[in-house]
């Protein structure tokens, strides 16, 4: 072994043993000795005193870079623990179903383990992971499950005793991931952590007796994709495994050689490892064809990369067999990407990741595609027998259009009333390409029945005017419920091809909005063009047209995932029920019978249930021509009920969630016939911790209100029981994200209910309730129009939002003059937008986490812009805040909070985007101040961090809008420009 590698293996145990020092004695909130990146400029202000002067800890923090923690009440929200999980079953072969409640006790993990994990963390081809546990770093790992499996609906109550779980490790360290039931509903598998060891494993619980039995010892589960590493066959009775391949695996028996182990570099691993010197440049070569893509960060960059993606991406497949407890290698080994059994268990869909080389630009969503059937059928002594579908090469010149897609064969699945048939979908009338114009039809969906799977052998089924969305429903029946979709302008239609009908050579056009009216029946022609019937046509961002969505539950002939229908056919849908006074979810069916010519159908649209109203809404307000017939309607009151799962054949009983203001989300089961119902979960704690909120919560309020414009607006406004400062209307934040839509008729469309309990979760302002501030959370901040177009006017209708927004909350209450905005991400790009294009003193701060600011750093497109920086350079240039920063310098009515992970490497926000701004703001005399979070990425989740953000957040309202006073009538003159910013930096 080198000098070098000894002497890295020396610093890095050395460096672990030092983290975990300090993670003991630390504990959850232990400070860490990691630099925290604090800058602020202070430019000659105009502002009171007050506001300019740093609070004492604010001094502190910018010379000392610690992190700080913001105290009671804020502290004690944040740490408020999430709702737990609630995962229910498919019917066991009893005919009853299990279920379970598994969660966190806190959101966030400590940087010391951070840091531990950041030196078995590799970032490539935007894939994520722990090169210890081969887990991805996004993956929610919970710390309790159960300990209790319950029975929801035996209708004998002696058989709903609970079953206690046993043989699950527990305890300190012990955590829980990819919780998934098996087919029958009565077996359940869990991936578990020991954080002492850094091992996964696998276990099987049964759900009638409780026990849960490690299985397949000795193999490690590979799931650095981020797909879970294993998966139910269709009768339960055996799980395929993803595992990491024996080649590729040695006996590490400690974390400490874990790490050692990969800072070294495996065996396996040729020449080019982090010790050994570059064997020269890296390079890249284009040849005169386009190849327009996104901003990614953590793509592929050195043949080295290259390396360690195939290393950890090789996988090897293994067959558990649950009864006998055997496990036998499937196949060898591959970079595998998805896997699917066939209905009748005898075949696997297996889509593996081609290359090398590997592409420098794209991630690895876009890299080549081999997609085969494999027999799982004894081997013989050359394997199992594969069957070649498909090779599709990477994408590199896909168009950059939200509607492109492969040009060949995509969407791959077993049709689920089959033993082993595929259908899929081929972009053969535009070649993936929306921009082609003049072509008959854009998708075509096809099946081919039988092994050997050739694909020119496949028949049509139907056609389409736009995308076709890949996943297919199906009935039992063998009836396909489809959607097609334009994003241009949001076109949206829903389609059924019954059996039995002849395969159509055509797509339809031109068709209108439609809607099948409620609790009538109405005879509907099958659309000659395309054989199929149309059950929906409209906007897919219209919410009050919604049609809902259709559920599926496990039948049909192999017990694989179909369309739900109740005893008389009828299919099942759920819907948000969007509405003037709020969400009203609903619970419809729809019966369809086609004509003895199969020509066209009578098809029946009933309601179901519909969620009450509340105590407040007025009668006559509401639009009572879809209500339940024939049902037991349930008292009004105000809370909100949503529907989980529609139970029993005849669908007689409803299994829903309600919630109030001030009341977490319970489930309960209501009996269709009687109304009566009996509750399935209690929460132990109804306030959720959340009493310092709900305390000084006196008021929440769905507003309704116009822009200039004319267009229709709404937004959420909490209003506190006692203001901040007395004697003076509470001080406000506006918490926002802007988004597109087609029309103003959808994007003043309410999409929330006031009645839904709020978790004052640290990313989002609500917590400030509990200091005396109100909060106009979610107002709406539409940009209408075309998807071409739509940001040709990104400012002017930005503008006028927030202008809306401002005199909609002081029309309720708000103090006008100490209004802060505020958003992370986009809603951080709206924010510095509006304080360089607001006029001076309509907001007093600004709060931008994680934003991008400068668009040309994303010229081939950004949120739900198509156009490329040259297409568009003035559209790119104007909505850019960092072209527009000496106005945000200038205005210093509204000094601008920016927030960022050093680690973000979500694609148009790069760390960088926000030290420029500050830069910019800096060197042009402004009032500004830039926090870096460190070993932070696009969403912070490290305790350290999170509640240095919220402190951050805190000092910056209380300095500059708590006491802040209304303008002088000339400090609301146009904004001019300002001297140089005195910097103070921190000592580091």
């Amino acid at each position: 072994m080198s000098a070098a590698v000894v002497t890295a293996a020396r610093l890095l145990r050395e460096r672990f043993t030092a983290a975990s020092s300090r993670r003991v004695a630390g504990g959850v909130l232990g400070l860490s000795t990691a630099v925290l990146t604090v800058r602020a400029t202070r430019g000659q202000s105009t502002t009171s005193n007050s506001q300019v002067a740093f609070c004492e800890s604010a001094r502190q923090s910018v010379k000392t870079g610690g992190f700080k923690r913001p105290g009671p009440p804020l502290e004690e929200l944040v740490l408020t623990p999430p709702d737990p999980v609630f995962s229910l079953a498919p019917v066991n072969p009893s005919g009853s179903r299990f279920f379970i409640e598994y969660g966190r006790r806190t959101s966030f993990t400590t940087l010391a383990d951070v840091c531990i994990e950041a030196n078995t963390k590799h970032r490539l081809g935007g894939l994520d992971f722990d090169a210890a546990t081969r887990m991805p770093t996004s993956l929610t790992w919970y710390d309790w499950i159960g300990p209790e499996i319950k029975c929801l609906d035996d209708d004998d109550d002696t058989t709903n005793a609970p079953t206690i779980i046993s043989g699950l490790p527990s305890g300190e360290g012990i955590k829980y991931a990819f919780v998934k039931w098996s087919a029958r509903g009565d077996r359940l598998a869990i991936t578990v952590r020991d954080d002492a060891s850094s091992t996964t494993s696998l276990y099987i619980i049964d759900a009638l007796k409780g026990q849960a039995s490690r299985v397949a010892e000795g193999l490690r589960l590979n799931a650095v994709t981020g797909a879970c590493p294993y998966l139910w066959s269709s009768d339960g009775d055996q799980l395929l495994l993803w595992c990491v391949p024996e080649a590729n695996m040695r006996d590490i028996d400690s974390k400490i050689d874990r790490l050692l182990y990969n800072l070294v570099c495996q065996e396996s691993l040729e020449a080019g490892g982090r010790f050994t010197p570059p064997e020269g440049p890296v390079t890249e070569e284009c040849q005169g064809k386009k190849q327009e893509t996104r901003t990614y960060a953590n793509t592929l960059k050195s043949p080295y990369d290259d390396k360690l993606f195939e290393y950890y991406t090789q996988t090897q497949m293994y067959i558990h067999t649950v009864a006998s407890g055997q496990t036998r290698k499937l196949g060898s080994p591959s970079m595998i990407c998805d896997t699917s059994f066939s209905p009748d268990n005898c075949f696997l869909l297996v889509t593996e990741i081609t290359g090398p080389p590997f592409s420098r630009s794209l991630l690895m969503s876009r890299f080549g595609r081999q997609f085969s059937v494999l027999s799982l059928a004894s081997e013989g002594d050359e394997g199992p027998q594969y069957f070649p579908l498909h090779r599709r090469p990477a994408q590199e010149d896909r168009p950059n259009r939200f509607d492109a897609c492969p040009p060949g064969p995509r969407g791959f699945r077993w049709l689920p009333v089959k033993p082993h048939s595929l259908v899929f979908v081929v972009a053969d009338g535009d070649n993936g390409d929306p921009r082609s114009k003049g072509v008959s039809h854009r998708d075509t969906a096809m099946v081919v029945q039988e092994a050997p799977w050739d694909l020119q052998q496949a028949s049509v089924l139907f056609r389409s005017e736009m995308r076709m969305h890949n996943r297919m429903r199906f009935t039992s029946d063998g009836d396909i419920v489809w959607t097609e979709w334009r994003f241009k302008d949001k076109s949206h239609r829903v389609w059924m091809r019954p059996h039995g009908i002849q395969p159509s050579v055509e797509a339809a056009t031109g068709v209108d909005d439609f809607a099948l009216p409620r609790n009538e029946t109405t005879e509907v022609k099958l659309n000659p063009a395309n054989g199929c019937l149309l059950l929906h046509s409209g906007k897919y961002d219209d919410a009050y047209t919604s049609m809902g969505d259709f559920q599926t539950v496990r039948g049909g002939p192999f017990n694989r995932v179909v369309l739900q229908q109740v005893n008389d056919g009828s299919l099942v849908l759920f819907g948000d029920g969007a509405s003037d006074v709020g969400l009203r979810p609903f619970v419809d069916s729809v019966r369809i019978q086609l004509s003895g010519d199969r020509t066209a159908a009578s098809v029946c649209h009933r309601r179901l249930w519909r969620c009450c109203l509340g105590e407040d809404v007025e009668e006559d307000a509401v639009d009572t021509q879809s209500e339940v017939e024939s049902q037991p309607i349930p008292p009004r009151g105000d809370y909100l009920e949503q529907p989980i799962r529609l139970l029993g054949d005849g669908g007689q009983r409803l299994l829903l969630a309600r919630e109030s203001i001030a009341q977490p989300r319970e489930r309960f089961l209501r009996d269709m016939v009687n109304g009566r119902e009996k509750p399935v979960t209690v929460n132990k704690d109804p306030r959720a911790k959340q009493a310092p909120l709900f305390d000084n919560l006196v008021e929440k309020k769905v507003l309704h209100y116009k822009r200039e414009d004319g267009v229709d607006l709404t937004a959420t406004l909490y209003l506190p029981k006692k203001a901040a400062t007395e004697g003076r209307p509470p001080p406000c934040i506006v918490w926002a994200y802007p988004e597109s839509y087609s029309s103003g008729k959808s994007a003043g469309q309410v999409r929330v209910s006031k009645y839904q309990f709020k978790r004052a979760t640290w990313g989002r302002p609500l917590m400030w309730i509990s200091k005396g501030w109100a909060v106009l959370d979610k107002p709406s901040m539409p940009i209408i129009g075309d998807g071409d177009t739509a940001n040709d006017t990104f400012i002017e209708q930005l503008v006028m939002n927030g202008e809306a927004a401002v005199a909609a909350a002081t029309a309720n209450g708000v103090d006008p003059s100490r209004i802060a905005v505020g958003g992370h991400s986009y809603g951080g790009f709206m924010t510095a937008n509006l304080i360089a294009h607001s006029r001076p003193g309509l907001f007093r701060a600004g709060i931008g986490r994680s934003g991008g600011y400068n668009r040309s750093l994303t010229p081939f497109g950004f949120q739900r812009e198509e156009r490329n920086y040259w297409d568009a350079t003035e559209v790119y240039n104007n909505m850019s805040p960092f072209t527009w920063a000496n106005r945000i310098a200038a205005n210093k009515t509204a000094p601008l909070l920016l927030i960022h992970g050093q680690d973000d490497a979500n694609s148009g926000t790069a760390p960088l985007q926000s030290e420029r701004l500050f830069g910019a703001i800096k060197g042009l005399g402004g009032v500004a101040r830039l926090c870096m979070l460190p070993k932070e990425g696009h969403h912070y989740k490290t305790i350290e961090g999170v509640m240095h953000a919220t402190w951050e957040m805190d000092q910056w309202l209380e300095r500059y809008v708590l006491n802040a006073e209304p303008l002088l009538p000339e400090e609301e003159s146009p904004m001019t420009e300002a001297p140089r910013a005195t910097v103070e930096q921190p000592k580091l």
